[in-house]
């Protein structure tokens, strides 16, 4: 999936789409091709800023805790469980503060970023066939242009 840059189409209806239902699969289907796959999770992180990268952790952290002030979990795994939800919240709203800026402009960078992506894959996909090409996800990352003036502290 991550070679038909279907994790870009789905970030994309995140986004754009006015249709709840369809942000609802959408964030869905994004859990299920991000779930335990490294490789997908850094492009993601290479994709949306750090601050909406932390929003994911929110309920992991939280549910971690409790379950340690719960019960003696000894040296059994924990897998990680993100907040998509919080995710969708923050992509789709304006934050503007100290921990995080995200905004209509810097929806539209990204917007337009992951627009030109698909096309220039879709185009190389028409011109050398379908089955020939696989997208190079290692090479793909978005710049904020909307965020290159504002203090940044940390990452």
């Amino acid at each position: 999936a991550r070679n038909r840059c279907d994790l870009l189409w789905h970030l994309l209806v995140l986004v754009e789409s006015p249709s709840d239902a369809q942000r609802g699969v959408s964030i869905d289907l994004l859990e299920l091709l991000v779930d335990e796959n490294a490789r997908s999770f850094e492009l993601l992180g290479r994709v949306l800023p750090a601050s909406l990268m932390s929003c994911l952790y929110v309920k992991w952290q939280q549910s971690a805790q409790a379950e340690l002030r719960g019960r003696n979990t000894g040296s059994r795994q924990r897998k990680a469980v993100h907040n998509w939800p919080l995710l969708l919240e923050r992509l789709r709203g304006d934050c503007e503060g100290c921990e995080m800026i995200w905004n209509s402009r810097c929806r539209g960078d990204l917007s337009q970023a992951l627009k030109a992506e698909i096309a220039e894959f879709d185009c190389a996909r028409r011109r050398y066939g379908e089955t020939k090409v696989i997208w190079n996800d290692g090479e793909f990352s978005v710049q904020y242009p909307a965020l290159q003036d504002q203090i940044k502290v940390g990452r």
